[in-house]
Order: structure tokens, then sequence, then C-alpha cells
């Protein structure tokens, strides 16, 4: 095995790790009160117990911005995963009050991360929605949010059949194998205060 195969395999891998560690997990861990209306929660994997599992080099982990109030101006989040596998398709899910809204769809880059920014006007499911699709939700209010990060197994773009019926179209082109697994979860709740 040459040194470059070396630096490829392992250095850039850690290298990677470091920096989403860095950058989304470790400020994650201890959000401030209150940092100019901006909260912050880690993404881990659980175990069947919802018990966060620590953290391996190499394995999934992320972490999201949010607005923690609205004052007008919308639910505001920004995703950031890491250690997922390459090209494949996952649905960022929000899990409001109980009620859970996919809310897009996007494949992992050649180095397995995935990069959301976004502004929502209401809880609302896009379009990996399917069979599952629930009514829009106001964004007045205190809301309870859970940040969540699933397999998308719908059909590739073009497929057929019932499964094909219920994705909405090319923006929910899926990996084609119905596996919907739960990836990463939430270390813990955030808060959104839609009035203030």
């Amino acid at each position: 095995m040459s040194r470059a195969d070396v630096a490829r395999l392992v250095v850039i891998p850690a290298l990677t790790a470091g920096i989403v560690y860095v950058l989304c997990i470790g400020p994650a861990r201890h959000p401030a009160a209150d940092d100019g209306g901006i909260g912050r929660v880690a993404l881990v994997q659980k175990d069947a117990s919802w018990h966060p599992i620590p953290r391996r080099p190499g394995a999934p982990a992320g972490g999201v911005w949010y607005s923690t109030r609205g004052g007008g101006q919308g639910f505001r989040f920004g995703l950031r995963a890491g250690g997922l596998d390459p090209g494949t398709r996952y649905i960022i899910e929000l899990e409001v009050d109980g009620t859970s809204f996919a809310v897009a769809s996007h494949a992992a880059t050649a180095a397995g991360e995935i990069s959301l920014d976004t502004t929502l006007a209401a809880f609302a499911d896009g379009p990996c929605s399917g069979a599952h699709h629930v009514a829009t939700r106001s964004l007045a209010g205190t809301h309870r949010v859970k940040f969540l990060l699933k397999r998308n197994g719908n059909p590739p773009a073009g497929g057929t059949g019932a499964a094909a019926a219920t994705a909405s179209g090319p923006s929910c082109a899926g990996n084609g194998d119905g596996n919907f697994s739960y990836v990463l979860f939430e270390e813990k709740l955030a808060i959104y205060d839609g009035d203030r």
C-alpha cells in the first residue's frame, strides 16, 4: 500500500471527522441559553433504547443551528452532517410537537456530507411525504422540535408502481431500496417560539 493510499484511506476521513466535530458537534453540546436567537443541537446516532451512542471515527454525525424565535421571519435552520454513505439520498425530517414532517431530500456528496440551509414559512411536508402527508402547522406559538435524518428508500427518478406514485416527483427520487431507516437523531429537543 502506497503512502497516497494511506492518506486517502486514513488521513482524509480522520480530517473530515475532525472538521465535522469542531464545526458541528462540539458547539452543539453546550449551546448558549440565548445566543441572539440562535440555538444549536447535535445530531447523533442512538441505540434501540434511544440513548446516544458514543461517536466513532468516520461514523455519521452532524449538527443543526436554528432560530429560537420567529419574529415574523420564519423558522430558519441549517443542517450539516458527515460520515454518510456517498451518493446515498437522505430525507431531512422535523418532528414538531409529535408530528413528523419530511421537509427535504438530499444526496450525500462524494465526501459523505449533507448541507442544508433553509427558512420555513410553516411546518409542512416537502415532496417526500407520499402517503404520510400531514396537515401544515402554523409557526405561531411555542413548539418542541426534533431534527432527524433518515435514508430515502423511495424509488429512483422515473420509478414505476404504487411506491413511485407515493413519491411526489423527481425532487423525491430515492435510493430505490425501500430502506427508510433513521441514521441521525437530535441530541436534545429544540424549542422554537414563533410569537417572539
